[in-house]
């Protein structure tokens, strides 16, 4: 979606939508009625029009939140189309950044003959209830609460085109838009961005220091389209894939050599799918001397992991 002809395509789509009024009468000559989706176990939003005006019947008694906030985006309307599925989708994301939420691109599928595309809130569906976890999990997901605004498409196979056959605006939690530059849908790291990490990273560049000046380059926190945490993995990954050849063989001689200068010395390694090294540990027998006075406090020194491979 990043090359020139998705952007004219997106060009004329946002000039046509301003040229056009939500709610006329949709040009199309498609039967804009949506029946029921079913998407696993969640509820949709049935959507019916009925002459200038769209009947929302919602599956669930969940009270709206309305936002008065002004998009720079307008808002999709039925009837509006679009020259692919993937056009429609960057206009209701680019949507959905003016007004501060994320979205989901749910799988086309075919009835009747016909192919359809349903974009969700990215809050959308049954929240998970489980136990909970003694530890929180660090890759926090998005918590789904049930929110039913999303954009049907439609293709018009006699024209070409998709078609937007219905469309609910209403959410039931509170949108950011200040924040929106964090939600996982709106993040994408550029491969100018992840060169210009790489070769700072090559030459010395401390890690904040190179993800600051990377972040201004890109127009500030709010523009570049990746978080700090995005450029802390794209440089740990970059460290890790510089792992030369011989380095793990070097590391496993001296591994060799420290056991038959100390018999108790103790190493153990792990490969990872590919074949190459992944884990490593080793304690000599001062350390373990130490552990059987000292096993209640035990650390664990990761300097060799973020000076040179991550």
């Amino acid at each position: 979606m990043s090359g020139s002809g998705s952007d004219l395509d997106l060009a004329q789509d946002l000039q046509l939508s301003t040229q056009r009024e939500a709610g006329v009468e949709d040009p199309t000559g498609l039967d804009v009625g949506v029946d029921e989706y079913e998407q696993g176990d969640d509820q949709i939003v049935d959507i019916i029009e009925e002459g200038n005006q769209s009947v929302v019947e919602v599956g669930l008694d969940i009270a709206a939140i309305e936002q008065p906030l002004q998009s720079v985006v307008p808002p999709p309307y039925i009837g509006m189309e679009f020259s692919s599925s993937d056009a429609g989708h960057m206009y209701y994301l680019r949507y959905a950044f003016d007004r501060g939420f994320g979205v989901m691109k749910n799988g086309g599928s075919s009835k009747n003959g016909r192919k359809r595309v349903i974009i969700t809130c990215s809050k959308g569906g049954k929240p998970k209830i489980s136990a909970k976890k003694a530890i929180p999990d660090k890759n926090r997901k998005v918590e789904k609460e049930l929110c039913k605004a999303r954009v049907y498409l439609k293709l018009d196979q006699s024209k070409d085109v998709w078609v937007v056959t219905g469309f609910c605006d209403k959410h039931n939690h509170v949108l950011c838009p200040d924040f929106s530059h964090k939600i996982r849908s709106h993040r994408s790291i550029q491969d100018w961005a992840i060169n210009q990490l790489e070769l700072n990273d090559r030459s010395g560049v401390p890690v904040i220091s190179n993800i600051n000046a990377v972040t201004a380059m890109g127009g500030g926190p709010h523009h570049c389209g990746f978080t700090e945490r995005d450029a802390r993995n794209v440089i740990a990954k970059m460290r890790r894939g510089s792992f030369q050849k011989g380095d793990a063989e070097a590391l496993m001689q001296f591994f060799r050599e420290a056991k038959r200068k100390d018999p108790k010395f103790y190493y153990s390694y792990k490969f990872d799918d590919d074949n190459r090294l992944d884990i490593v540990f080793w304690a000599d027998s001062t350390s373990q001397s130490w552990y059987k006075f000292f096993g209640d406090v035990v650390t664990f020194d990761a300097t060799y992991i973020v000076n040179k491979y991550a």
